[in-house]
């Protein structure tokens, strides 16, 4: 398990190296303890919420007309009965059918449209509803002094990470450890290698993650939370999605 571990490791300086830096997300979720399944499928995998079909109207709905008043209009007096001779003298009229106006050809929707001084002017494609982006998830394992070895206090959020990625075969994350500003910045960075190095490798014994869908990467102190680099909640160990 040792050389295992030492190997992520080593990817995980390589990572450093080749990366630089975290892949970007939006919003940090940090958790103090491990959340529901469920919060993390909606963090991580926003596509799969039901529901998430969006339609755009384009101008103004239709609204039905309003109803109209009319005042009562009284009866007409019946029309007097045509003498017997007025009768005999019409002839009916011969039926007339109506015919159907020429059905004129649909014209294709214009690309462009003329402006007034004579340049032709694009018509915008309507705008198109975008996919909510995979947000970050972190968790402050509260590791010993310059160990990686992962608390039992931990595991419980692990697991629950590793339960994601069974269900979500597609997902692929990245480990970031990070530490406080605390001890020299070599000193931080392979801590946080190691640290990263032990969550990756704990989500592949223990729940059967395989290596390729996980990258490891080690930030030291380089990336806080908060503003006073020393502050202990820096320290943690973050999960970015990547694709």
């Amino acid at each position: 398990m040792s050389q295992t571990r030492d190997r992520i490791a080593g990817l995980a300086t390589l990572a450093s190296l080749l990366l630089g830096g975290p892949a970007m997300a939006q919003t940090v979720h940090i958790f103090e303890e491990a959340p529901p399944l469920e919060m993390l499928r909606n963090i991580m995998v926003p596509e799969s919420r039901p529901g998430l079909t969006r339609r755009i109207v384009l101008g103004q709905p239709t609204m039905p007309a309003p109803a109209q008043i009319q005042a009562p209009v009284s009866a007409p007096a019946p029309a007097p009965a045509p003498a017997p001779e007025a009768m005999a003298a019409a002839e009916p009229e011969p039926e007339r059918t109506a015919e159907p106006a020429p059905r004129r050809p649909r014209r294709p929707a214009p690309a462009a449209v003329l402006a007034a001084n004579g340049n032709t002017l694009p018509i915008p494609a309507p705008a198109q509803p975008q996919a909510e982006a995979p947000g970050t998830i972190g968790y402050r394992i509260n590791f010993a002094l310059n160990s990686d070895a992962i608390p039992a206090s931990a595991q419980g959020f692990l697991d629950r990470l590793g339960e994601l990625m069974r269900e979500q075969p597609q997902v692929k994350l990245q480990v970031e450890g990070h530490t406080d500003a605390l001890g020299p910045d070599e000193y931080n960075l392979q801590l946080s290698q190691r640290r990263a190095a032990s969550v990756a490798n704990y989500l592949m014994q223990r729940h059967g993650v395989e290596l390729p869908r996980l990258v490891v990467l080690g930030l030291g102190e380089g990336q806080p939370l908060y503003e006073n680099g020393y502050d202990p909640r820096n320290r943690r160990v973050q999960f970015v999605r990547v694709d």
